[in-house]
Order: C-alpha cells, then structure tokens, then sequence
C-alpha cells in the first residue's frame, strides 16, 4: 500500500552528500524551525536519522561550541537579534 506525506516547507534548502555505504549526510537549511520538523521531514521521505546537529541559529553561528553549554553573544550578534525583534513589533 503506498503512502503519501505532505510537508510545507517556506525558504528551505538541501544539499546531500554520499559518505559511503548508503549514508548520506544532509544539510537542511530551513527558515523557521518548528519542533521536530527536521526530523518529521525525514520520515516522511522514509530517511532513518542517525544525527542531528544545530549548526547555527538565526544570525548566531555556533561553531565548535559543546552540546548543552552556551556564551555570550557578539556585539552583532546582538545588534541584529534586537533589530529583527524590534521589526516584529
């Protein structure tokens, strides 16, 4: 029996890549996260989801930062936050 998902994504991009053996590594840039929509994006294409890492959120990149921990923002870092919450206004 074939099944069929139906996902509205707004300003969203993939880019795949094969690491081998049938793994794929996906990079999913989407506008406006919405709990667990990554991986509720996955299932829908049947994808098993073996890691799922935050590499950014909104204009703060998190590089090398360790899971659970956190640090204070940049000046634009802060800068840019306070004006897109301030245009939401």
């Amino acid at each position: 029996m074939a099944t069929s998902a139906r996902i509205a994504v707004e300003e969203t991009s993939i880019n795949a890549t094969s690491i081998g053996k049938g793994h794929w590594e996906l990079e999913i840039t989407i506008s406006e996260g919405k709990n667990h929509e990554v991986r509720r994006f996955c299932q829908a294409l049947d994808l098993f989801v073996q890691r799922l890492v935050r590499v950014r959120y909104g204009p703060v990149k998190l590089g090398s930062l360790p899971s659970g921990e956190s640090r204070p923002l940049s000046n634009r870092e802060h800068e840019i936050i306070t004006a897109l919450t301030e245009s939401a206004r």
